[in-house]
């Protein structure tokens, strides 16, 4: 909140020509009422509990500012009653806030932050499977700010600072949060050749495990040799310090990459190197990485592919397994039918080995599928229906589960300029 006092002082002193009172104001309030069936409510790995979830969600979206400066605020709450869960009701907020300023068409100042708070009703230590009732009640923010300045068109430094919350209000502590500052500089010494320099620290603190410490600085060179193709080679580090029991690791990671584009409505690209992970007390871990990705867009289809492997570092997400040797492919499309409205999809597999999470490598294969149909009625009133199956397979029992849902949606929104 401190933060969002300063932005708000920063928005009000700017120069007269940037006065509010200048400037154009869109609200946009909306409620919607949703019917959800989920076959397992609780994400438990047996034993699962299925429902009947309904939910009755007011909210508003405001908007003002122009190219130069800009504010957005959109809350929504939300009451969501279960037919036979325990909790049977559930009160949640959402509050997203956007704020940007640029001066001289050189120097900007970027504001994001997302809040949520779940009030789920807590029964204390009652649990089904290894979740309990009371992880429902928690806080959850994510902040980033950045201030940038451009040297030209392509070249910039920015500085920035990411901040993650997660708060969990209940006789379990469980609290984890993250402060990461990051530094970037970007610079094309002419048409053919640049550069980009990134360096970050993330302080990791939790009530669960032990605090960490991570360095992370990476050098990417970049070829150029026409606007349509781009060439990079990219080397980084990556030096994790935990404060007690818990191994330290570095991590060198070495890449070339190459990415084209064939037109304004097709791209792909595509890389490939090699990571050596050297941890104390436990086996080295190295691999091979590469991924390919693509994106078509042609009128009113839009589709994504992408195809990938190497290493990835979990945490911050409950679990916190940390180092991983990943395996992914995901399949994404959107299709408008214009005042039919518009279908999307979306699928992906993934494989994760977690191999110092514990004496035993634990291994997890996740799959999502969903599909959603959004379709306008009137000018202000819109329905959408939409399914979701998660699956998730594990070496280790407590780490599986399987939901699907079903949703239908009405939404009733509408404009108002000044």
């Amino acid at each position: 909140m401190f933060l969002l006092f300063l932005v708000l002082i920063f928005f009000f002193n700017v120069n007269a020509d940037a006065s509010l009172l200048n400037k154009h104001l869109l609200f946009e309030p909306r409620i919607s009422s949703s019917l959800e069936y989920d076959d397992n409510i609780y994400f438990t790995s047996n034993n699962e509990v299925s429902d009947w979830l309904y939910y009755i969600s007011p909210g508003f979206s405001l908007t003002m500012g122009d190219n130069l400066s800009k504010i957005n605020l959109d809350y929504e709450y939300q009451k969501v009653s279960y037919s036979r869960g325990i909790p049977r009701e559930s009160n949640r907020h959402y509050l997203e806030l956007d704020f940007n300023r640029l001066w001289a068409n050189r120097f900007s100042f970027i504001f994001r932050d997302n809040f949520m708070r779940s009030e789920d009703p807590a029964i204390i230590q009652q649990a089904i499977g290894a979740i309990k009732y009371e992880k429902l009640k928690y806080d959850y923010n994510v902040t980033n700010v950045q201030f940038r300045y451009s040297l030209d068109r392509d070249s910039y430094c920015s500085l920035g600072y990411n901040y993650m919350l997660f708060n969990n209000r209940s006789s379990v502590v469980e609290n984890t949060s993250s402060h990461n500052p990051y530094l970037d500089f970007v610079y094309w010494f002419s048409f053919p050749y640049g550069f980009h320099v990134h360096s970050d620290v993330n302080f990791g603190e939790f009530d669960y495990m032990p605090d960490f410490v991570e360095y992370q600085n990476y050098i990417s060179v970049f070829y150029r040799n026409s606007l349509e193709s781009l060439i990079s080679i990219k080397f980084s580090i990556s030096n994790m310090y935990f404060s007690s029991s818990f191994p330290d690791y570095d991590i060198y990671d070495f890449s070339i990459g190459y990415s084209y584009a064939y037109s304004d409505s097709l791209n792909f690209s595509l890389g490939g190197g090699y990571y050596y992970q050297y941890i104390s007390f436990f086996d080295d871990q190295s691999g091979p990485s590469c991924y390919f990705r693509l994106k078509w867009k042609e009128d009113e289809v839009d589709l994504s592919f992408e195809a990938s492997s190497g290493y990835d570092e979990i945490y911050f997400d409950g679990e916190d397994l940390g180092f991983s040797k990943f395996l992914l492919f995901g399949l994404s499309g959107h299709y408008s039918f214009y005042n039919y409205g518009s279908f999307f999809v979306n699928t992906s597999y993934r494989v994760d080995n977690f191999p110092e999470a514990s004496l035993e490598t634990i291994r997890e294969y996740s799959t999502v599928f969903s599909f959603a149909w959004d379709c306008p009625i009137t000018k202000f009133l819109s329905a959408s229906f939409e399914f979701m199956h998660l699956n998730r397979k594990s070496n280790l029992d407590d780490y599986e589960y399987r939901d699907n849902r079903i949703t239908f949606k009405v939404n009733l929104s509408r404009s108002f300029v000044w």
